[in-house]
């Protein structure tokens, strides 16, 4: 039986369709990539490592619906890309433990409180000024804090186990939201904590 490949014209008509969220255009995308099969995955898997944020999401929840992915071998992928995409590594780090997370719903999360920081945010701001602004948010009026009981459980690490419990490792939800797009913050510092974190976890 011949496998199909994925030819260079349809790797592009797929990623101009990856963030349509209509239920034709999704059916149809999962129709087809469920019909390449194995040639599907390392395009769907390289998107998913990619630096586009958006289409990253995107790739995941296909991955996911397809049920072809291996979330450890995506995250070690991720960390030897040296594609320091915060967000994208959050999520694919908490799928090694959850295979089927709502990444949507994260991501829905994350989009929340990044709005609530903007609106508080008045430009011109310092980096500092709108480093304070997001403590605010996160710290008093949503009420995440350091896992001080706990701090070696493995549930501080996973962005989606912080989200829903409002603990964990103290800065870990804001390094994400630093790395969004229109946040502030130092990037280069904050993909330097990325990779250590990272890191240190596929160390294990």
């Amino acid at each position: 039986m011949e496998i199909e490949s994925l030819s260079p014209g349809e790797s592009e008509a797929f990623l101009s369709l990856l963030d349509d969220t209509s239920p034709m255009v999704r059916r149809a995308l999962l129709a087809r990539f469920a019909q390449l099969g194995a040639a599907s995955g390392p395009f769907l898997e390289a998107v998913s490592r990619g630096s586009n944020r958006v289409l990253a999401r995107h790739a995941l929840f296909f991955i996911e619906e397809l049920h072809f992915s291996d979330p450890v071998a995506e995250f070690r992928g991720y960390i030897r890309s040296l594609s320091y995409e915060l967000e994208s590594g959050a999520l694919l780090l908490a799928r090694t433990a959850t295979p089927h997370l709502d990444v949507g719903n994260c991501c829905r999360e994350l989009n929340q409180i990044a709005e609530r920081c903007r609106e508080l945010i008045v430009e011109p701001s310092s980096a500092r000024e709108k480093c304070r602004v997001l403590n605010r948010v996160l710290f008093h009026e949503l009420g995440f804090h350091g896992n001080v009981e706990n701090y070696t459980d493995p549930r501080n690490s996973f962005i989606d186990q912080v989200l829903e419990r409002r603990t964990g490792i103290p800065p870990f939800p804001e390094y994400c939201l630093l790395a969004r797009r229109g946040s502030a913050g130092p990037q280069s510092r904050t993909r330097r904590v990325a990779r250590a974190l990272y890191c240190r976890v596929l160390r294990g």
